[in-house]
């Protein structure tokens, strides 16, 4: 993996300020984008004699609504015993995440959002002698902007490559960035640079001060590796709270007695990179639907080169992202094209 931009790693951690850190703003940008990409399909369905530009409009719409159904994906990766099950907790937002399953496993396990709890073999997996992953379904509301995909450290990393938007990499603050998490991290895909958080764990086995230079040596040594770097207290909240009717009840704040250091500037760390990717995703379909209003347009072979017809789906940079406008605009006008075409 590449560097990331200069000194990206020392930025601010990012706060939830309301101006888009949250990370229910990366599920409202793929609800929002899924619901007008439903009015397009519908608005182009309405329209008569241009089933040719439709037909193809509706193909390419189909496409961009199954790419945006899937969720982002989150690839957590660290050897073994780096605090990677209390990491994922902290990131799902999760009490309790089910570590019997997810700790020893040898396989990839993805976490996704879903109604009630379900442990699904990964479709593909022949029979459980010969799992290829593990699907695990929990009713997390954060879970429903992106999924998380936990790697086992012996993993390759072609798995990141096929199925991950961004990285979280885990390490022990007690033996932090060691010669293999260097290697590991080198041959991941350069991609990842500007969309990765390393994570040191334990940092409760730490004094303050050893914290700080744990912070320091990483920065120095790593940084330009990871968007941000993080030190993080992993224990589990019934370490430190004690379990009240059998279930561990997190605080509301983060009290310095304690000790949750650094869990709240992971979250918004993370918060920030997750909507980037939703942003840069819906950017992505948006520019998708201009070239298929494009497509449509040419589709018409009786309409020399589109000149009797305005492309109002090519938007200006930066308009509102509305496909349901922009297709149903062009294709009303190839219609009306059409159909003077056809009287002369």
């Amino acid at each position: 993996m590449t560097a990331a931009p200069a000194g990206s790693g020392g930025t601010p951690p990012p706060q939830p300020d309301g101006t888009g850190s949250h990370v229910q703003l990366a599920a409202e940008l793929r609800h929002q984008g899924l619901e007008r990409l439903g009015e397009a399909r519908r608005a182009i369905a309405a329209i008569g004699g241009v089933e040719e530009a439709a037909a193809l409009a509706a193909a390419g719409l189909d496409n961009l609504t199954t790419y945006l159904t899937k969720r982002p994906v989150v690839a957590v990766m660290g050897e073994i015993n780096s605090g990677k099950t209390t990491v994922v907790n902290l990131l799902a937002g999760l009490s309790v995440l089910p570590t019997g399953v997810i700790a020893t496993t040898a396989v990839p396990v993805r976490l996704r959002h879903g109604a009630a709890p379900v442990v699904l073999p990964h479709p593909g997996s022949p029979d459980l002698r010969s799992l290829r992953g593990i699907d695990v379904e929990l009713p997390a509301p954060r879970l429903d902007a992106f999924d998380i995909f936990d790697l086992p450290a012996s993993r390759d990393s072609d798995v990141l490559v096929r199925r991950a938007d961004a990285l979280v990499f885990t390490t022990l603050a007690t033996r932090a960035w060691t010669e293999g998490e260097r290697r590991t991290v080198a041959e991941l895909p350069s991609r990842f640079a500007g969309q990765a958080l390393l994570v040191a764990t334990h940092a409760d086995l730490l004094t303050p001060g050893e914290r700080q230079r744990v912070q320091e040596r990483l920065q120095r040594e790593a940084g330009g590796r990871f968007a941000g770097i993080v030190v993080v207290d992993a224990r589990e909240p019934q370490d430190v709270l004690g379990v009240a009717g059998g279930d561990p009840v997190m605080p509301e704040a983060e009290p310095a007695d304690l000790a949750f250091v650094g869990r709240a500037e992971l979250l918004a760390r993370f918060d920030r990179i997750v909507v980037a990717v939703a942003q840069r995703r819906a950017r992505r379909v948006e520019r998708a639907v201009h070239r298929l209003a494009r497509l449509s347009l040419g589709a018409l072979s009786r309409l020399p080169e589109g000149r009797d017809a305005p492309m109002a789906g090519d938007a200006a940079p930066g308009a509102p992202f509305d496909p349901a406008g922009q297709l149903a605009s062009v294709l009303r006008e190839l219609a009306a094209s059409k159909a003077k075409l056809a009287a002369r």
